[in-house]
């Protein structure tokens, strides 16, 4: 049987002559399809019934595919078909059942305990949307002799998407406006659009693609403000309810595998309380990556009160799959090497650059002077791929100057904080590792050294870091601990523990319930066995918290050196933004940290 995609070419029905001329024979089945927004089949044909006496029929229906079958009841209609010369009669036939894409074989027929047997021949067609709507509608609305039959299968067919816009035409108009659809991979859908109708006049929102009907929850949009549109409404004659006609809306595994169904097929379906349905069609955003996770999150104006709900049902969701579509690409950095490492490294030191590159020959000006230099392999990731030919100068100058190895990670494609140093520990050879931001300068000659004799003497600590300053020389990070913002949905936040003033006189280690990423010096093969850092967190926050949640979880501790300082100028290292998807970004962050360790709003 062709399979025909929507708006296709068919081919004229078959005649009684081509499966024979004997009255006994079966008759055929010219188009079958399924309809998702009718969940159930049409077939189209004929049958060798001779004698009807109009009464209503009951009937069902038994579907035979090529392994299984769909059976159930059957609303059948009869219309004449003169090519039979009085053989048999034309039925059009509809039976509730699952979906399939196994080729069907033959359709039964049960009409009052007689079985009517149907063919499926080469000539035979399975349609679907427009096309299937094309074909049946004229024998819907002008060969069926009955009124109850062309009511039955008109309607029946008016909830078939006929590949085009009906939401306007509906009695009770409901506007309900897409302004980008968004796909988040593999196969869920964003929403980003506007709605305008009576509260209560609609029952169901469902998204198709192909055979699939997914439910969209009206309680699950997340509303923002659109005045631009509700100007337009209220002049339309479609007052809103709300001055929150805005939304956004995730849908997850909502769409079919490429190649099996053509974006074309993918619709919204609308039905209002009294039963009418119409269709808005999608078309597809050309939104991914960290451009669409921009885009949703600036749209995302959440109040404090609805970070939850948001966040559980719409943005976490999406941003969260966006992202994990973006990273799925494989990355080959190109690795650029100025002088020769240590052939057996203590240490390797991780630095991601972003934005200010130009730490990187401040810092190694003073790593030139490190008492243990000749132990350490300096490896910097950048994550800003248009520095790169001003970086690869820069790096140049700064090795002919201090003569200090180090290599060049070069990112095709920003990918953020957390990607940027597992790259960077993908190619790490020291024995420990240490995770350092470009704007953290040490103060000691002997820092590295000293840190990791701190894991040698308490191999029960699985995580270091040390007392970071102010250029004030006030503390900026003494370790972490967490504390409910109410602002925030009484979320944990992190923060830095005796930040701003001047250190006391305690000295040696602190344990610490976490310990900040913009220095922390661990086992490599603990960093290797943890996966590095998250990469569910985006461009940078928590992710550090994370890792030390992740180490404590092992029954290892996290600390702080106090003994060991170093200065840091915190978030310098990257350009700072006062962009709205900024800081909703920061939420998403709070939110995947807060489902994960504090599910019941306390600290573990």
């Amino acid at each position: 049987m062709d399979e025909v995609e929507g708006g296709a070419e068919t081919q004229a029905p078959s005649s009684a002559a081509s499966v024979g001329s004997s009255a006994a024979e079966p008759g055929f089945i010219d188009i079958c399809g399924y309809s998702v927004g009718l969940s159930g089949w049409l077939f189209c044909g004929w049958i060798a019934l001779t004698e009807r006496d109009g009464r209503e029929t009951a009937a069902t229906f038994t579907a035979d595919f090529d392994s299984g079958q769909v059976s159930g009841d059957a609303r059948i209609a009869f219309f004449e078909r003169e090519d039979l010369h009085g053989r048999g009669v034309g039925v059009i036939v509809f039976g509730r059942g699952a979906p399939t894409t196994i080729p069907l074989s033959r359709l039964t027929l049960t009409i009052r305990g007689a079985d009517f047997t149907a063919m499926i021949g080469d000539r035979s067609m399975r349609l679907r949307g427009p096309s299937l709507v094309e074909r049946l509608r004229p024998i819907a609305t002008s060969r069926l002799t009955s009124p109850a039959d062309r009511e039955t299968f008109t309607g029946l067919l008016a909830r078939i998407y006929p590949g085009y816009d009906t939401l306007l035409s509906l009695h009770d108009r409901a506007r309900l406006e897409i302004d980008a659809a968004v796909v988040c991979p593999p196969d869920g859908l964003l929403l980003i659009g506007w709605r305008l109708f009576a509260p209560g006049a609609v029952s169901r929102v469902r998204v198709c693609c192909g055979d699939l009907a997914t439910e969209l929850a009206l309680g699950d949009f997340q509303l923002l403000d659109r005045p631009d549109v509700i100007a337009a409404g209220v002049s339309a004659g479609l007052t809103p309810a709300s001055t929150r006609c805005g939304f956004l809306a995730h849908v997850a595994a909502c769409l079919a595998p490429t190649g099996v169904t053509p974006w074309e097929d993918t619709y919204l379906e609308v039905e209002t309380t009294d039963g009418q349905v119409g269709f808005r069609t999608l078309r597809r955003s050309n939104l991914s990556g960290i451009g669409a996770i921009k885009r949703l999150l600036h749209d995302a104006d959440v109040r404090f009160d609805e970070l939850d709900q948001a966040f559980d049902k719409v943005l976490g969701p999406a941003v969260m799959s966006l992202n994990r579509g973006r990273l799925a690409r494989p990355v080959a950095p190109c690795r650029l090497d100025f002088g020769a490492a240590p052939e057996r490294p203590r240490c390797s030191v991780i630095v991601p650059l972003f934005g200010r590159i130009d730490f990187l020959e401040y810092q190694m000006a003073l790593f030139s002077e490190a008492a243990d230099l000749e132990t350490v392999e300096f490896i910097y990731v950048l994550d800003d791929p248009p520095r790169r030919r001003e970086l690869e100068n820069l790096a140049q100058s700064v090795f002919a100057r201090f003569e200090v190895p180090f290599s060049l990670l070069l990112l095709p494609e920003n990918l953020g904080f957390a990607p940027a140093n597992n790259q960077g520990l993908k190619v790490a050879r020291g024995e420990y590792v240490c995770f350092l931001n470009s704007d953290a300068f040490p103060d000691t000659r002997d820092w590295i050294g000293r840190l990791i004799a701190d894991l040698e003497r308490r191999p029960d600590i699985g995580v270091i870091g040390p007392r970071l300053l102010f250029e004030d020389g006030s503390i900026q990070h003494e370790g972490c601990v967490y504390r409910p913002l109410k602002e925030f949905g009484g979320w944990m936040y992190v923060d830095h523990d005796g930040r701003g003033r001047r250190p006391g006189p305690e000295r040696g280690l602190r344990e610490v319930p976490a310990i900040t990423g913009a220095c922390m010096l661990m086992r490599r093969a603990l960093a290797d066995d943890l996966g590095g850092f998250d990469e569910a967190y985006i461009i940078g926050d928590f992710e550090d918290s994370d890792l030390c949640k992740k180490v404590q979880a092992r029954d290892l501790a996290c600390a702080v050196d106090r003994d060991v300082s170093l200065y840091h100028l915190e978030r310098q290292s990257q350009a700072a933004s006062r962009e709205r998807w900024r800081q909703s970004l920061t939420l998403y962050n709070a939110w995947v940290h807060q489902r994960r360790w504090f599910p019941s709003g306390h600290p573990l």
